[in-house]
């Protein structure tokens, strides 16, 4: 969105510096010993708007980065080959205070519809890439942007993630662009599966639950089968307790990163769900444990939980099902 406008207010300061000697046959002597300090002072002022431009530039473009880099490890995590929904990726962005009036400031990640285009630039693979923006999951953040695609609700979503095999979604909650794996549907009309870990109101089974460590984030994926249709708005809850069982992290919220709706599953789908349980700091020594569960969105205390079976038939303390065991040595690295 910039072209090359860098620096026209610097290159007029240096017009007025040059331009001095022409003009010096018909100037008056102090205007000759003022003249080339009155330009200078002219480049310096008039050019700092350029620095500060090109300094704002330089940051979107690290953004732009970013988001491309985070993109494409996105989709071959959640789909290594197959068809993948991006939801809210940049179209473009641009800065919420100008610093230079003679242009138009921004840059542009895509052109829009162009979410294939760009994956296929950037590694030499061609993939059948599907853009949407909901604007249920944006949020301010420090720079303007727009979302690539369809803009829909959650209601008109359901639909596209049943044709896709897997999902990826662009956050705006940090300082810097992040684009996380969300998950997907993995599969359709499969009989109730086994071994499982637990079954909810008879509804809903949670198959495998698996974490992995990056970094300050513990990346945890649930695989999930649905029975039987749920009449009530669910959602799911992912509790971090400490090891007296106080809850010291979370990362609650719909499936498939906010994406898929409890309430649109059919009898016989698999959804793979990923969950970025950002670690807390300062965690004392111990054994840290993560449960899971499923609650009704509807009740303003957070919602009854579903009861939790496991395949004994017993059912789970608090309807809380543990799913890992994390020492707090471990989580120094």
């Amino acid at each position: 969105m910039a072209g090359p406008r860098l620096m026209y207010l610097a290159s007029f300061g240096a017009s007025l510096f040059w331009a001095y000697p022409v003009a010096l046959s018909w100037q008056n002597v102090s205007l000759k010993r003022g003249g080339p300090v009155i330009a200078l002072i002219a480049i310096l002022v008039l050019a700092w708007g350029g620095y500060r431009f090109i300094w704002t530039q330089a940051e979107i473009y690290e953004q732009q980065s970013r988001f491309i880099v985070q993109f494409i490890r996105a989709v071959r995590t959640v789909s290594p080959s197959g068809s993948v929904l991006g939801v809210n990726c940049p179209q473009f962005l641009v800065p919420r205070n100008p610093v230079f009036a003679a242009g138009r400031e921004g840059v542009y990640v895509m052109a829009p519809q162009q979410l294939g285009i760009l994956f296929w630039v950037n590694t030499g693979e061609e993939r059948t890439l599907v853009e949407a923006v909901l604007p249920d999951l944006q949020r301010d953040w420090k720079y303007y942007y727009a979302g690539t695609g369809p803009i829909h609700t959650a209601e008109s979503l359901q639909e596209i993630l049943r044709e896709v095999t897997g999902a990826v979604l662009t956050s705006y909650e940090g300082e810097d662009i992040a684009v996380y794996p969300a998950g997907g549907l993995e599969a359709l009309n499969v009989p109730p599966q086994n071994p499982f870990i637990a079954e909810f109101d008879g509804r809903v089974r949670l198959l495998s639950a698996t974490t992995e460590r990056e970094g300050s984030i513990l990346w945890v994926t649930l695989r999930w089968q649905s029975l039987q249709p749920l009449p009530e708005d669910t959602t799911v809850f992912l509790h971090f307790l400490s090891p007296s069982g106080q809850l010291v992290g979370q990362r609650d919220g719909y499936p498939v990163m906010g994406l898929s709706r409890l309430t649109a599953w059919q009898p016989g789908d698999i959804w793979k769900d990923i969950r970025p349980l950002f670690l807390p700091e300062g965690l004392s020594e111990g054994e840290y444990t993560l449960t899971v569960g499923l609650y009704r969105v509807g009740d303003p205390s957070g919602g009854p939980r579903l009861q939790a079976i496991g395949p004994d038939g017993q059912s789970f303390p608090d309807n809380a099902v543990p799913i890992a065991r994390v020492t707090r040595p471990d989580l120094n690295d």
